[in-house]
């Protein structure tokens, strides 16, 4: 017997759907629905539809259809059942009928259908969820050792020896501006053209030089941070120590940003300002703000001349890019 893909029929009309234009595999018949709902339960997910045909009299067929909408995602995108399954189904039925009870196997049956205009439907994007975090510890790896270096220099009398040979302390900080500035440079446009090499719509949509200062800036923020606490810090041992728990922080304080606070409405502008004090937590917003712009493939995405406009589907609009 062949059918429509793995289709099912309640009764004994299924010659008639033979004569349609769908690919033929096996079919499967059965007597009643209750006889399709138990096989249905039984086997899960091998049946996108069923026709329920009852030949009432010799000029009524009436059928019933029963789709599976049981969501099936591929590569980010889900089937949509209702234009995959259930109106070609009712089509060819509808088509299968009238040839039979008119007794024309070529009755032209011509039927076209459309979708409505609505909204654009957003995805899901995972920069704006995880990439906080995965970007917080990518920039997190310079601050570590950079913090570590510099306790050592120190520890070891190292900047002490080449500050009684003449090394000026505006040199010795420079040196080390200029180095991890560098490093940071690098690790910005490999970050950025990973993201451009796998395709993802938050590089590719959004303004290359947007993104690049997010990136570069936040880990430029992150050298003058390390400044600061290698100051504090007599240990090398202790250095690691102090460097995790300050990564360990900005998880923790990205992870409320990326719920909403404190940048929304029901906040008032000085909790914003003491919030966005930690650099991790304006990192987490700007990746929020770019990643909306690009929820779906209608959104423009930020460019350089919109910098410090609202970004797309930015309700709040309580801060911008810049």
């Amino acid at each position: 017997m062949e059918a429509l893909g793995s289709t099912l029929l309640s009764i004994e009309l299924w010659p008639i759907i033979l004569a349609g234009q769908f690919l033929l595999v096996s079919v499967k018949s059965f007597r009643t629905p209750e006889e399709v709902d138990e096989w249905l339960y039984n086997d899960p997910m091998r049946c996108p539809g069923v026709l329920h045909f009852v030949e009432i009299n010799a000029t009524v067929i009436s059928y019933d259809l029963q789709v599976n909408f049981t969501p099936v995602s591929i590569r980010g995108q889900f089937e949509r059942p209702t234009f995959k399954f259930l109106m070609p189904l009712q089509i060819t039925a509808e088509r299968e009928g009238a040839r039979s009870v008119i007794g024309d196997p070529n009755f032209n049956w011509d039927v076209r259908f459309k979708e409505y205009a609505h909204p654009a439907i957003l995805k899901f994007f995972a920069v704006s969820i995880v990439g906080p975090a995965f970007f917080l510890a990518f920039s997190m790896l310079c601050f570590v050792f950079q913090t570590t270096y510099l306790v050592i220099e120190k520890e070891l009398k190292l900047r002490q020896a080449m500050t009684m040979m003449g090394l000026y302390d505006s040199a010795y900080w420079l040196s080390w501006l200029a180095w991890e500035g560098i490093m940071a440079l690098i690790s910005s446009l490999f970050i950025i053209l990973c993201g451009m090499m796998f395709q993802f719509d938050f590089f590719l949509n959004n303004s290359f030089l947007v993104v690049f200062l997010l990136f570069f800036l936040f880990q430029l923020n992150m050298v003058g941070f390390a400044f600061m606490l290698s100051s504090f810090v007599s240990k090398s041992s202790s250095s690691t120590t102090a460097s995790f728990s300050i990564f360990m922080l900005g998880f923790v304080t990205q992870l409320v940003t990326i719920f909403g606070s404190p940048y929304s409405r029901s906040f008032t502008d000085f909790y914003r300002i003491i919030w966005s004090l930690f650099s991790p937590n304006l990192l987490a917003k700007g990746l929020m703000l770019i990643a909306e712009a690009t929820a779906s493939p209608q959104d423009p995405g930020i460019s350089w001349s919109r910098r410090a406009e609202c970004a797309p589907n930015d309700l709040e609009c309580v801060i911008t890019i810049v």
